[in-house]
């Protein structure tokens, strides 16, 4: 009994000294965290692209009662021919958009520059020359620049290239992972949750338990109501522009609904650029598109995003903001969508465990509206009672 002590004390101790080492070396060693990510990297796509498909196949599963290879073949058709129609319809005039959007950049520069001389022309002033001197002076430097720097661009390109080629290649890794995680669904819960109960404490393996539940709960709720909100409201965003004949309506839309699936800021974050891509085609139209976008944000938070979603998100606008501000803090653009998710997620948890303790304490009637009155109860009966 003494030596299985020994032994049990021994591994749990040299894997708390791997583990310190790995941890070490994580985060100092720059190759360490790159091998890491590469390796991550592939199975974390996987697993998010087989969380966003496992709604649909479940819904097949459970309606039709389809079995799970069937519903997964069902889904990946389906998947295939919404990415056909999107390569035949919308990619080509979206590629379209940008290459003339592209054009008129310059375009919008030298009508600036003609007006800049139209303006300038007339008048004598020495300081107005001279500052433009300095201008035509100041690119010609930057045009030397330019060119001395080109055979570096050139070979930046061509990593660039490279990184793109690896990332379709590794995509297709991931979607094909992401097939097998989706077939083999059960069989790995049941493999995950055995690992969990066998290294870990059954009170506290049923909390991760459940808590892994509340977690997929919220997740898949808010993050598949906030895709098909952020959808629509990109759909209707590109037909109301392209019917009163605003320029680069693909290109805006898309915008709008991409910030759209960032809560709270995503309305800002997307109108911002909306209206500086219309102003450099046409300024007239600018006006048109910031109140457009505005009326779409107002339907998307009064009717649509509550029809969609629900009460998912069960926090007030101040928590959003530091969910979203802490996010993308952390993790960028990325952190910054998953920021909401994961705060409701911790809010929720937290909530409930605050109950279950002021159960404990014969306290659960015990209401924020009161909580002053009680304090005030208590604070006057303790006085009282020292007296």
């Amino acid at each position: 009994m003494e030596n299985r002590k020994r032994r049990f004390r021994y591994t749990e101790i040299m894997s708390i000294i791997i583990s310190s080492i790995f941890i070490y070396l994580f985060l100092t060693v720059p190759s360490v965290r790159l091998g890491v990510a590469k390796v991550v990297k592939p199975i974390g796509v996987a697993f998010a692209i087989a969380y966003i498909l496992d709604g649909t196949v479940s819904f097949l599963e459970r309606k039709l009662k389809w079995a799970r290879g069937k519903s997964v073949f069902c889904v990946l058709i389906l998947l295939v021919l919404l990415m056909v129609c999107l390569g035949a319809i919308a990619i080509p005039n979206l590629v379209n958009n940008i290459s003339e959007f592209l054009q008129v950049i310059p375009e919008s520069f030298e009508e600036n520059d003609q007006l800049f001389d139209e303006l300038t022309q007339d008048m004598d002033n020495e300081s107005i020359k001279a500052i433009n001197e300095y201008i035509e002076s100041s690119l010609q430097e930057l045009l030397t620049k330019i060119s001395k720097v080109g055979s570096i661009i050139l070979k930046q390109l061509l990593s660039k290239i490279y990184a793109v080629t690896s990332g379709v290649f590794g995509g297709i890794v991931s979607f094909v992972v992401a097939i097998y995680m989706l077939l083999d669904k059960k069989d790995l819960l049941a493999r995950m949750k055995r690992l969990l109960y066998a290294f870990v404490d059954e009170e506290k393996a049923d909390y991760i338990v459940y808590g892994i539940e509340k977690g997929n709960d919220i997740f898949s709720s808010f993050v598949i109501g906030k895709m098909i909100d952020s959808a629509i409201i990109g759909l209707l965003c590109f037909m109301i522009l392209l019917s009163i004949g605003v320029p680069y309506a693909s290109i805006i839309a898309l915008v709008v609904g991409v910030t759209n699936m960032i809560p709270y800021f995503g309305p800002f974050i997307g109108g911002v650029p909306a209206v500086l891509i219309t102003l450099l085609a046409s300024p007239k139209l600018a006006i048109g598109v910031a109140i457009t976008i505005f009326l779409l944000q107002q339907f998307d938070g009064l009717i649509l995003g509550p029809l969609i979603l629900g009460d998912k998100v069960g926090v007030g606008a101040f928590w959003i903001i530091i969910g979203v501000t802490s996010g993308g803090a952390i993790g960028g653009v990325a952190g910054m969508f998953l920021g909401v998710p994961v705060l409701v997620l911790v809010k929720t948890l937290l909530e409930e465990d605050v109950a279950r303790r002021l159960k404990l304490k014969n306290m659960n009637d015990l209401e924020f509206t009161h909580l002053a009155e009680n304090n005030k109860t208590k604070k006057k009966k303790w006085f009282w009672e020292k007296g």
